[in-house]
């Protein structure tokens, strides 16, 4: 019975290979990798040779049918190498649907573990790690972000979010808002020479905002004590809710809660909701 392995590569320090993921990808000959030319350049930058082997791409835009093709290449008995862009292939890169189908054909499954950003984020935050909570990437439009942290606040422990460096602020702003007696850390660039963690209260991001370097990749944790989300609703906005729920169903009045919400201007959000 054919396997499939998903290995997972350094997050950013070449050091962090493990033995088990370089002896796979000195042996092996063909894998599967969501940019395969990441995967001949990481391979170059460790000294393992490429010459030879066979890299077949498998994104979030791959179809139905390259889907099938693999599920067809295990059941044929290939074994499969799933090779990360960073980190574990399960957590951001597409491995969830292949590893779906490789289980509902009767494979196994074989881990070549290594560095995940998530629990390296963990590790350094500071903040209580149990329970913890992994939501990926955030969303990009404020009122999503605003909604997502609203969903959160019921939820005790930390919670661990994906961020590009354009939204990080605009991000925290939000959070700010939303959660300000939430704890913050701010992991940036996790295992590369410019690593940074900056941990702080969410209401007083303003006072740190601008000693934060909006480059490379971040990852922020989000810690929710006990009877924290009670003191996160504003007056004004709970009295909106109520208006709401009272019989003012409008789009303006729906406007004038994500406004308060997010802080922005309850025109534009009408506009975009009508």
């Amino acid at each position: 019975m054919a396997k499939l392995f998903l290995i997972t590569l350094p997050i950013g320090n070449l050091g962090d290979l493990t033995e088990r993921a370089r002896t796979v990808l000195n042996t092996q000959k063909r894998f599967i990798a969501e940019d395969t030319r990441k995967l001949l350049d990481f391979m170059k930058r460790a000294g393992i040779d490429a010459s030879s082997i066979d890299i077949t791409s498998f994104h979030d835009q791959s179809d139905q049918r390259k889907l099938e093709q693999l599920g067809n290449a295990l059941d044929s008995g290939i074994d499969l190498y799933l090779v990360s862009d960073a980190g574990s292939p399960i957590i951001s890169d597409p491995a969830y649907p292949l590893v779906r189908i490789a289980l509902d054909r009767g494979h196994e499954i074989q881990s070549i573990p290594g560095v995940s950003a998530v629990t390296t984020a963990l590790e350094l935050a500071g903040l209580p790690p149990h329970p913890f909570y992994f939501h990926g990437f955030i969303a990009r439009e404020k009122v999503k972000k605003a909604s997502a942290f609203s969903e959160i606040s019921a939820l005790k422990g930390t919670h661990i979010f994906f961020e590009s460096p354009q939204r990080i602020k605009s991000t925290m702003e939000v959070l700010s808002k939303s959660l300000p007696e939430s704890s913050v850390a701010i992991c940036r660039e996790l295992t590369k020479t410019f690593e940074s963690v900056y941990r702080f209260k969410a209401c007083d991001f303003s006072s740190i905002a601008e000693s934060i370097t909006c480059k490379g990749e971040f990852v922020f944790l989000v810690h929710i004590s006990k009877g924290s989300c009670g003191s996160q609703i504003s007056s004004k906005l709970t009295d909106l809710v109520e208006q709401y729920l009272n019989g003012k169903r409008s789009t303006k009045m729906l406007a004038k809660i994500f406004a308060e919400i997010t802080n922005e201007n309850s025109k534009e959000i009408y506009s975009r909701l009508s």
